[in-house]
């Protein structure tokens, strides 16, 4: 079973930095922060997992390292998105996922944006090359909220790591993240609790933290095996007349053209950009990509 849906490439997304990229990010760049860390420094094995003595996780399964001794050679906290072991392991900081929304970029979700390419043509004997529009854009963005839960054995470290995480994600991490695809908007400070578990007490603190991301797709005008769902009406909107020229005279000029006459449309909503008329004259939405070459 794949651990990864086909989205991507059967709708074209580019990118989409929502809980999954979020989540990852956060992790990864306090565990980054935390590595240099004199007193909480973070460490972890050869396949990025916490570097820990033997420990039983509340699956029933284990982890861990045989000769590995808590809080000398071992990570010196836990950063994690879940905290699965039946053992102790403190200081510990998890990041959960409060929910959050999209947030409209614009009306149009940005398709007034077009994407070109460069080609190699032949014109009067000479080779000249010219733009041709390649992808309708579509963009957005997301507005998500995110725990960053701390937990400790004692009301110093607690506070300590509440100061720490706090400037963190305020400034210190804040073009990393940003580099990564994520804007953190706010901060915002949780209150802080303590719970027993038989005689002994939990100290627990929360971050919480407003984050902007964005997604992006980008769909093939013209495409040589695969129909397009892009109507005419739609990249009306992206594409100047001219573009819209070309694209015509890049299709023509296909090998496959020769099994097809195209014809375009009255221009009506929901009518495709360009139709074809097969051999058997009966007509269908040309799903051929012109043999056009990115530079």
């Amino acid at each position: 079973m794949p651990n990864k849906s086909s989205i991507e490439s059967r709708n074209d997304v580019l990118y989409n930095t929502l809980v999954v990229d979020s989540k990852d990010i956060l992790i990864q760049s306090l565990r980054e922060w935390f590595m240099n860390d004199n007193i909480y420094t973070y460490r972890e094995d050869e396949f990025g997992f916490p570097l820990l003595p033997p420990a039983e996780l509340v699956d029933g399964t284990s982890t861990g390292r045989e000769g590995i001794i808590w809080g000398e050679t071992s990570t010196r906290i836990i950063i994690t998105d879940d905290y699965r072991f039946k053992s102790r392991f403190f200081p510990a900081i998890t990041v959960t996922d409060n929910g959050g929304s999209n947030y409209e970029i614009s009306f149009n979700q940005e398709l007034s944006c077009v994407k070109y390419k460069v080609e190699d043509i032949v014109r009067e004997g000479k080779v000249v090359q010219r733009r041709v529009p390649s992808h309708a854009l579509f963009a957005g963005s997301w507005k998500q909220n995110y725990a960053i839960n701390i937990i400790a054995e004692d009301h110093p470290t607690r506070k300590r790591l509440k100061d720490i995480v706090a400037i963190l994600l305020t400034n210190v991490l804040r073009n990393t993240l940003l580099e990564r695809g994520i804007f953190v908007e706010k901060v915002n400070f949780g209150g802080d609790r303590e719970d027993q578990v038989k005689n002994n007490y939990y100290y627990y603190s929360t971050i919480n933290v407003d984050l902007y991301s964005e997604w992006r797709r980008e769909i093939p005008i013209t495409m040589l095996v695969e129909a397009i769902s892009v109507s005419s009406g739609i990249l009306s909107a992206a594409l100047s007349p001219a573009d819209v020229q070309v694209l015509r005279d890049c299709i023509a000029h296909h090998p496959l053209a020769a099994f097809y006459s195209s014809e375009q449309r009255d221009g009506t909503e929901g009518g495709n950009l360009f139709t074809t008329k097969t051999h058997a004259g009966t007509e269908a939405a040309w799903t051929s990509r012109p043999s056009c070459k990115e530079k």
